[in-house]
């Protein structure tokens, strides 16, 4: 129905990596690396609440849920990433003045690892009630964009696309021709960024334009092996090479 969804997401940059400095990103086992977030988290929450902590939070929560090999426990911990993402916007929204229609920086952050806990946790259910969650992840992706279309590097673009590229058609949101046109307003805002690259290439992966898809990858990876390692480096090089893996098999997300 939905494959993993990640507008998100997101090679953001915004929070410093909080692992030891000896730690390989690129090279260590995924099991390894839900082992140093967990710890990561236990060191984040010893600090008061407040709607920076708790986006820091579900921005880990995210890259543990994806490392996650069993289901339930995938669900379980994107479930608790989208509670506190959802809770830092609230925070932010109590704190913004009443006669303002913008919305602060922290909140549009919320937003982005809110969406992209939601994005995999629709795909781990993966039934009919989780197509409410992709509506509601549509709603909040076009208020942000509304808000800031360029944030950060085109990701409201970036992840409407891949939300409308892998949401069933019939019965959700999902356009072919609505994704590819955020795919490349993102790709106007920022050209070579390697988060909407394996998203395009993934899209035109299921079109079977396999030669434009390597070709996306190839450009993508090499930036990233250019890039300061990170939880958002690796999720990225892993991600190109689940696109790759599927290069030669059929597409089976919708």
């Amino acid at each position: 129905m939905i494959a993993v969804l990640t507008p998100v997401l997101a090679a953001l940059g915004i929070v410093a990596a909080m692992a030891a400095e000896n730690f390989s990103y690129r090279t260590v086992s995924e099991a390894e690396l839900v082992k140093q977030l967990d710890q990561d988290l236990v060191k984040l929450r010893t600090g008061p609440e407040s709607s920076r902590r708790l986006t820091d939070e579900a921005r880990l929560t995210f890259f543990m849920g994806f490392w996650t090999p069993q289901r339930e426990r995938k669900i379980q911990i994107l479930e608790q990433g989208m509670a506190l993402a959802a809770r830092a916007r609230d925070l932010e929204k109590q704190a913004a003045p009443a006669y303002s229609n913008d919305v602060s920086a922290e909140y549009k952050r919320a937003t982005v690892w809110w969406v992209a806990n939601a994005g995999d946790y629709a795909a781990a259910k993966h039934n009919v009630p989780s197509l409410k969650t992709v509506r509601e992840m549509e709603t909040a992706l076009l208020e942000l964009k509304k808000h800031d279309p360029t944030y950060e590097e085109g990701t409201p673009d970036r992840a409407l696309g891949r939300v409308y590229d892998l949401a069933p058609g019939t019965v959700s949101i999902g356009s072919k021709k609505k994704a590819q046109k955020h795919f490349e307003e993102a790709l106007k805002i920022s050209p070579e960024h390697p988060g909407t690259l394996i998203f395009f290439a993934d899209y035109w992966r299921a079109k079977k334009d396999l030669g434009r898809a390597q070709d996306l990858l190839t450009v993508a990876t090499e930036k990233l092996k250019r890039m300061e390692p990170s939880y958002e480096n690796r999720y990225w090089l892993d991600h190109a090479a689940r696109v790759r893996s599927k290069m030669t098999a059929p597409r089976t997300d919708g």
